[in-house]
């Protein structure tokens, strides 16, 4: 698949009027193949309308490892408003090099990405988001940075978990720091990882739990 192919992909379109309802379930692996491309894509854009809904359910590995690729992307947006983005990952999640991504979020009104496996990019950008309020709820690894932009956005580094953070954890856009939007840690959080030290910037809040492990030669940001 090169250029802007995507290998699995569930969309809607609602032109004048409203999106409907996406839904996106593999239990296959995908990998993407050449520049610029997509492994999996939901998507329900409605021009004037609504965006609806947007769930994406993934139980094996989705590789989009090439140049500026992406391996999850996922939109809901019209000019009346956006539904809900859902992603959900149980395997190894590989986003490109260059300006490539794991997960990518775009617009959307509350969404919510569920990960028990390992999300990563060969360009270390793990995440983004855009206008929505973004939560991630991680049981697994996700190793890169994080940069959910505007709305109000949350990460969960849950027990048994692993967040390894390299430049930076945006849980807001750096127009209104310190806006309340948190990490909390619960499981391990790595600042850098045992090869080299790193400064991780973090614009938000840090909840560290009594049985969550920090491991830090330097994180800036608020720390509750």
């Amino acid at each position: 698949l090169d250029g802007l192919g995507a290998g699995h992909f569930a969309g809607s379109a609602g032109g004048a009027g409203d999106a409907g309802a996406v839904a996106l379930t593999s239990i296959g692996a995908v990998r993407s193949i050449g520049r610029d491309a997509i492994a999996a894509v939901g998507q329900s854009d409605a021009g004037t309308g609504r965006g609806g809904d947007v769930g994406i359910d993934l139980s094996a590995n989705i590789i989009g490892d090439n140049e500026n690729s992406i391996a999850i992307a996922a939109q809901s947006g019209g000019d009346a408003g956006a539904g809900n983005i859902g992603i959900t990952t149980r395997a190894f999640v590989l986003g490109g090099s260059g300006s490539g991504k794991a997960i990518a979020l775009s617009e959307g009104a509350d969404n919510l990405v569920q990960n028990s496996g390992d999300v990563i990019a060969r360009s270390l950008l793990a995440m983004t988001g855009t206008t929505g309020n973004d939560a991630v709820a991680n049981t697994g690894r996700v190793i890169g940075n994080v940069r959910l932009n505007s709305g109000v956005n949350s990460f969960d580094n849950q027990a048994g978990s692993l967040f390894l953070t390299l430049s930076d954890v945006f849980l807001t856009d750096a127009s209104a720091p310190g806006a309340g939007n948190t990490l909390s840690n619960s499981g391990l959080l790595n600042v850098g990882d045992n090869a080299r030290l790193q400064d991780t910037s973090l614009l938000g809040n840090l909840a560290q739990a009594a049985d969550g492990l920090c491991h830090a030669v330097a994180l800036t940001g608020h720390v509750e």
